[in-house]
C-alpha cells in the first residue's frame, strides 16, 4: 500500500540567526507523521518517523533526541566551527519515505569571552596564565560576611576587526544590578595579568550585600557593540559568605611625657585609622571596641639595649599586658603611640594580648595583633626570630612571599608576590598571604575567648592569680618587677615557644604551690643581653618564695614580704565638668626595706568588672579623665597597691560619671 509522507519542521533556531561559533547551539523542532493509504484512498495507519537526523551542510548526520514517543518533538545540538552562513537540515526518516526541513543561520566568532573570576576580599588562590600558585583550588578562601568583596573578572578578547579597546559589564547579585568599578583593557587571553588591576574588569560589591548564598550573573560587553552577538559573555555562579567573629579590643591611647617631651595622645578617631588598613587584611568584617583609656607613658624608646623589641619597648608592652591583667579580661590591649615620639629602630611590639605600634602604621600594627593572636613571624629575612616554622616556601617567589596576588579592596592595588612579603614578616612592602589570612580566620572563629561580644570585656571565670613581670639577665640573675595578686581569671599564655625557665611559688617549707613554665615572646630569645616574661600563675596565701629555675637549676630566689601592704582612700575630689576629671588620693605603708607601687582601676557597675587605667605609679595621688571611662551609677576607684608581690587594695564608695553626648566615628 502507498505511503503519504510525514512532515518536519525546525523551531529553532530561526533562519537568519547569528550565533558564536564553538558554543553549542540547540536545534529543536517537530514532526507529523506519514500515512498508509489504501488503493481506494482510504486511511489505514500513521506512520511516524523512526528517527530524525540533523547535519550542518554537507557534514556527517547525527540523531536527534526524541521528546515524543512518535517523534512529534525533538531536540539535540550542535557546533559551528567556522564563522559564515551555515545551512542546517533536519531529515524525518521512514523506511518508505523522508522529508527535510532547512534553515539558516549566520556564525560569528566570539570577540569577548569569560576566562574565569576571582573571588577576594584581600587574598585569594588563583591561577590564570599560570599566574598562582596552584597550591590550593581556585577561589578556596573563604568569604567573610560583612566585609566588602571584589570580583575579578578575566576576559579574553580576541583580535579582529574592528578592534577592541576596552571591555565593561555587569553584575546582578540576587536581583540588585551593580556597575563594574572601571573597564577594563581588551587584551587577549595570555597577556592578563593579575598584577594588574587594569586588566580585569572589577565588580566592588558592598559589606552590606555580602551575607549568607548570594547567585551571581556576569555579563561583559564591549561598550561599542553592547547587545551585539560575538561581543558578549556571561557566566553565573552562587558566592557563600560565613560569618567570623569580630575581635575586641581595647585601645590605649598613649600620652607620651618622657625625654622632656609633651605629646598628646591620639583620639579615638586615630583608632579607626590605624586600624582601617589591618580590616582590610584581616579576616574579619572589623574590630569590637571594648574602651579606649588615655595612659601617660614616659619611658625612653630611643635605647637599643635589652633583649626583645629593646629595654624602653619592653616596659611599654609590659604596662600593655599589665593593664589588661587588672582589667580580668581576653581582650587584646592595643598601645597607639602619638607622631613625634622618639624611636631609634624598633617600631611596635607584641605579645598574647596586647601590641603597640604608631598612630596610622597599618601595617606594623597588623603584625603586632598578629603576635597578640599568638602568631610567629614569617621568615623573611632569613634569620628572623620567632619564625614559623609552618610557613610555605614558594618555589621562585622570595622567603616571606605573600605566594598569592593580594589586592587592598581600599584602593584596587594589587599586592605582586614577587615583590611582596607577608606582613608577619620584618621586610617591607607588605600584605596578607592566604596561609596568614587563613590562620587567622581559624583563631578568629575557634578561640571565641577574645572575640565573643556576649562576654562583658571579655571575662573569664574569676579566682584569685598572681600576675608576674620578671626580667632574666644573660648571667642568670634575675629582675623582678612588682607583681599584684588579684581575682584575673585563667589567662592565656604570652605566646611563642615554651622555653627552659620555670617559675615556682613555694610555701616556707618549700612545697610548690604552684608553677608556669615561661614562654618567650615573639621577639624574645634566651641568649639576648635581656629576655623580659610576663606570666600568670594561681595566687596561694600561704606562699614564702618565688624560685626561677633554668632546666634543673634553681637561679634565682625571691622571698615574698612577710606581710601585705595597707592602703586606704584619703580623698576623692570631683570636678564640676561633665564628665570632667576626679583627684585620687590615697595613703599607703609599706612593709620594712619595700618599694611600693600603685595601679588604679575603675569600675562603672558596683564593682562587679574592673578596667585598668594605670599601673607602675610612685605617687599617692592620681587625677583620673572621666570622660574617657564609661558613664554608671555606680562608679568607683580602686587602688591596687604591690609591695612587691604582695598586694592590698582599698577603693571609693559609689559616685556618678554622666553618659558623654553621642559623637560620629568611623568603626572599621
Amino acid at each position: 500500500m502507498p505511503s503519504e509522507p510525514g512532515e518536519i519542521t525546525i523551531n529553532s533556531p530561526k533562519s537568519g540567526t547569528l550565533v558564536v561559533t564553538g558554543e553549542s547551539l540547540p536545534v529543536a523542532g517537530h514532526t507529523i507523521p506519514g500515512q498508509l493509504i489504501k488503493p481506494n484512498g482510504t486511511f489505514v495507519a500513521e506512520q511516524p518517523p523512526s528517527s530524525v537526523r540533523v547535519r550542518v551542510d554537507d557534514g556527517a548526520e547525527r540523531t536527534a533526541t526524541r521528546n515524543h514517543p512518535t517523534w512529534k518533538r525533538w531536540e539535540t545540538g550542535i557546533q559551528l566551527t567556522s564563522p559564515g552562513t551555515h545551512t542546517i537540515t533536519a531529515t524525518a526518516w521512514h523506511p518508505q519515505w523522508a522529508v527535510e526541513a532547512t534553515t539558516q543561520v549566520t556564525a560569528v566568532a566570539r570577540r569577548i569571552g569569560i576566562v574565569g573570576v576571582e573571588r577576594t576580599q584581600a587574598t585569594q588562590f588563583f591561577n590564570i596564565n599560570g599566574q598562582g600558585t596552584s597550591t590550593a583550588q581556585d577561589n578556596s578562601v573563604p568569604l567573610v560576611e560583612g566585609k566588602p568583596l571584589v570580583l575579578r573578572v578575566y576576559v579574553n578578547s580576541a583580535s579582529g576587526t574592528p578592534p577592541l579597546t576596552r571591555v565593561s559589564g555587569e553584575l546582578v547579585l540576587d536581583g540588585t544590578v551593580l556597575d563594574p568599578s572601571n573597564t577594563a583593557r581588551a587584551l587577549p587571553g595570555p597577556d592578563i595579568s593579575r598584577g594588574a588591576s587594569g586588566d580585569s574588569l572589577n565588580f566592588w560589591i558592598s559589606p552590606t550585600l555580602c551575607s549568607g548564598t548570594k547567585t551571581c550573573r556576569v555579563r561583559v560587553f564591549d561598550p561599542a557593540h553592547q547587545g551585539v552577538v560575538g561581543f558578549e559573555d556571561e557566566t553565573t555562579f552562587t558566592l557563600t559568605f560565613t560569618a567570623v567573629p569580630r575581635p575586641r579590643v581595647h585601645a590605649v591611647l598613649l600620652h607620651y611625657t618622657g625625654l622632656g617631651l609633651d605629646i598628646p595622645a591620639p583620639t579615638d578617631a586615630d583608632v579607626a585609622d590605624t586600624l582601617s588598613k589591618v580590616v582590610r587584611m584581616y579576616p574579619i568584617s572589623g574590630f569590637n571596641y571594648t574602651g579606649f583609656t588615655v595612659h601617660n607613658f614616659a619611658g625612653n624608646l630611643t635605647l637599643a639595649t635589652g633583649g626583645g623589641c629593646t629595654q624602653g619597648w619592653n616596659e611599654l608592652i609590659g604596662r600593655l599586658w599589665t593593664l589588661r591583667m587588672l582589667s580580668g579580661t581576653t581582650d587584646v590591649y592595643m598601645g597607639l603611640l602619638p607622631h613625634g615620639v622618639p624611636s631609634a629602630g624598633v617600631i611596635g611590639c607584641g605579645l598574647v594580648g596586647a601590641a603597640v605600634g604608631f598612630n596610622g602604621d597599618g601595617i606594623t600594627m597588623a603584625q603586632e595583633l598578629g603576635h597578640s593572636f599568638d602568631r610567629d613571624h614569617a621568615p623573611c629575612p632569613a634569620n628572623i626570630t620567632s619564625r614559623d616554622p609552618d610557613y610555605p616556601d614558594y618555589p621562585g617567589l622570595p622567603l616571606g612571599s605573600i605566594g598569592e596576588f593580594g589586592l587592598d579592596i581600599g584602593s584596587f592595588q594589587v599586592h605582586d608576590p614577587a615583590l611582596t612579603s607577608d606582613f608577619m614578616s620584618w621586610c617591607e612592602p607588605a600584605w596578607v598571604s592566604p596561609y596568614t589570612y587563613m590562620g587567622l580566620r581559624t583563631t578568629f572563629i575557634g578561640t571565641r575567648a577574645a572575640v565573643q561580644p556576649t562576654l562583658s570585656e571579655g571575662r573569664a571565670s574569676m579566682r584569685e592569680q598572681l600576675v608576674l613581670s620578671f626580667r632574666l639577665h644573660r648571667d642568670g640573675t634575675v629582675q623582678l618587677f612588682h607583681g599584684f595578686h588579684l581575682p584575673a581569671g585563667e589567662m592565656q599564655p604570652t605566646g611563642g615557644e615554651p622555653s627552659d625557665v620555670t617559675c615556682e611559688l613555694r610555701n616556707a617549707k618549700g612545697r610548690t604551690l604552684s608553677s608556669v613554665r615561661c614562654r618567650l615572646g615573639p621577639h624574645s630569645w634566651l641568649d639576648d643581653e635581656d629576655t623580659d616574661f610576663h606570666e600568670v600563675l594561681p595566687w596561694d596565701e600561704t606562699a614564702h618564695s618565688l624560685v626561677f629555675r633554668r632546666g634543673q637549676d634553681e637561679v634565682h630566689t625571691h622571698v615574698l614580704e612577710r606581710t601585705a601592704p595597707r592602703v586606704t582612700i584619703s580623698g576623692l575630689v570631683l570636678s564640676a565638668g561633665d564628665p570632667g576629671t576626679a583627684r585620687l588620693e590615697w595613703t599607703a605603708a609599706a612593709p620594712p626595706r619595700t618599694e611600693l607601687r600603685h595601679a588604679i582601676r575603675y569600675s562603672n557597675d558596683g564593682g562587679t568588672t574592673w578596667r585598668g587605667i594605670a599601673v607602675d605609679l610612685s605617687g599617692q595621688s592620681y587625677d583620673v579623665d572621666l570622660s574617657t571611662l564609661p558613664a554608671g551609677e555606680r562608679c568607683h576607684l580602686q587602688v591596687v597597691t604591690s609591695s612587691g608581690i604582695r598586694t592590698a587594695t582599698a577603693q571609693t564608695g559609689p559616685f556618678t560619671v554622666q553618659a558623654k553626648p553621642p559623637h560620629a566615628r568611623h568603626r572599621p
